[in-house]
């Protein structure tokens, strides 16, 4: 039987959490045989190993590989492509996992034939093993529909996003067509957007673009973990390079990716509103060592590429000049 949905996961030293996604795949999945999950052991060191070996008999196709030397994200990233035989790819973060039945998700797939699938999703919040998982559910916040539909252009799709941090940014919302996803990697891509870690981004926008159809699903198909301490929300400089990653990076991206002018500025101000400004304010609510000066190097980080948008001046830059208490 012919594989349709490849689930592909890179991981390393989150056994834990590792445990947890995989458990979900084999609970949300009655019918296995149209399935594999694969699974990249990024040279793990911990207890992953054992989880790996636990899932072998419940999982239908499962397959393994490990390296001894860690690699960056995107050795992880690309491998796994090389590794995964499904019509479609569906990436997963090793902490995040799957909430809804598979079955009717592989129906879709085999009937709509979509060359890619945009899911809805919840957030979670947990540290380790010993901390309480505590749901985020923002209901409704990614899209004007609150139903599943199909576009037969992006146009028209872009035009229906609400909310620049669902779509696109985590890996694990989006389903892609394995051939149409695997023309747009080449050498040059790894390279250029190596530096960003959110080349995945550009692959995703890069089969948007090209397809004949889209879909969105409105249920909640995956909870992906938000919060971590070392994550960038954690330091004034992690939150300056998560504010490059969401403005510069991204937004040259779409530059590489999108001609038409009015798309880029509704995703201009989809990361100022979304992204950008509930960074400057979790900043300042939370961090005690923000001054004028951290402000000041956004100010800088964002005023080439936003300066003619007028949201950038009455919507970030009083926030940024504002006292923080």
């Amino acid at each position: 039987m012919t594989t349709k949905l490849s689930i592909l996961i890179t991981t390393y030293n989150r056994a834990f959490f590792l445990d947890k996604l995989l458990n979900s795949i084999v609970e949300n999945c009655q019918n296995q045989e149209k399935i594999e999950v694969v699974v990249f052991n990024n040279g793990s060191t911990d207890d992953t190993d054992s989880v790996i070996e636990k899932y072998k008999g419940k999982i239908l196709n499962f397959k393994t590989e490990k390296v001894k030397e860690t690699l960056d994200f995107t050795g992880g990233f690309f491998r796994l492509a090389e590794l995964g035989s499904g019509d479609y790819f569906w990436y997963i973060g090793d902490d995040d996992y799957i909430v809804k039945p598979i079955d009717p998700l592989i129906v879709l797939l085999e009937e709509k034939s979509p060359d890619i699938v945009l899911l809805n999703h919840k957030f979670y919040i947990q540290e380790d093993v010993n901390d309480k998982e505590k749901l985020i559910d923002k209901k409704n916040f990614l899209f004007c529909r609150k139903e599943n539909c199909f576009y037969s252009n992006y146009n028209q799709f872009i035009k229906n996003i609400k909310h620049i941090n669902g779509f696109f940014t985590h890996i694990a919302t989006c389903i892609v067509k394995k051939k149409n996803f695997k023309n747009f990697i080449s050498e040059v891509i790894i390279e250029k957007y190596k530096k960003s870690k959110s080349h995945h981004i550009f692959l995703f926008l890069s089969v948007l673009k090209n397809a004949k159809k889209i879909g969105y699903i409105h249920d909640k198909y995956v909870c992906l973990r938000i919060g971590a301490p070392y994550y960038e929300w954690a330091t004034l400089e992690g939150r300056i390079e998560r504010i490059k990653m969401s403005s510069k990076y991204f937004l040259e991206m779409l530059n590489d990716v999108f001609e038409e002018k009015e798309i880029i500025e509704k995703f201009k101000k989809l990361i100022l509103v979304n992204d950008v400004l509930v960074l400057i304010i979790g900043a300042k609510l939370k961090l005690n060592q923000v001054n004028l000066k951290y402000f000041f190097r956004i100010f800088k980080l964002l005023k080439n590429d936003y300066g003619n948008f007028p949201f950038f001046w009455y919507g970030i830059f009083p926030v940024l000049i504002i006292p923080s208490f």
